[in-house]
């Protein structure tokens, strides 16, 4: 799984967006050539595009999402994913985004600057909170443009002191709390 990973990392810092699928396959290939297996990687790309594409939020999601839509909050979900692959993941998630920026939108992966500048054009006015699991991919890029943070550490990682003050909770259970006992 980590020179999977490793290469996914990589291929997300090319100049422009590859179909995800495409990315997938791609990286399958760089296992294969890696771990010296033949094609074996790239025979599973089937199996690994399905699994993608059935992947459930972990269980504190959607009620937390629903929470925070109840609660008046705009919700914009920011993915490296494809539009395409993101609809086969909404299906598994509360009908509660305002909007849904996707790589396809942006023509670039996260953590690039691109890739939040076309954030920052299309977010409503008023304050931004980034709420995100992905350390690398979102809290670094929110920190650089002095957004506030909210790190869930599902990990329970030791986040580098160059990114504090940064919030981090578990998990999304208490977010909707933390975001009132904040105003």
């Amino acid at each position: 799984m980590a020179t999977y990973s490793a290469y996914e990392d990589r291929l997300m810092y090319v100049e422009s967006v590859t179909p995800y699928s495409q990315l997938i396959g791609t990286n399958l290939a760089y296992v294969d050539m890696e771990m010296n297996t033949g094609d074996a990687f790239q025979q599973a790309f089937p199996q690994v595009l399905a699994a993608y594409e059935a992947l459930v939020p972990f269980a504190d999601v959607n009620p937390a999402l629903k929470q925070l839509h109840d609660a008046g909050h705009q919700l914009i979900l920011m993915s490296n994913s494809t539009r395409a692959l993101m609809n086969a993941h909404l299906k598994h998630m509360a009908p509660v985004f305002d909007q849904v920026i996707t790589a396809d939108d942006t023509g670039c992966y996260k953590p690039q600057t691109a890739f939040f500048d076309y954030v920052d054009a299309h977010l409503p006015a008023g304050e931004h909170i980034h709420v995100a699991h992905g350390f690398w991919w979102d809290i670094m890029p929110a920190t650089r443009r002095g957004w506030q943070r909210f790190w869930i550490n599902r990990d329970h990682l030791q986040a580098p002191t160059a990114v504090q003050p940064l919030s981090e909770l578990p998990d999304l259970k208490a977010l909707s709390a933390q975001l009132e006992s904040n105003n």
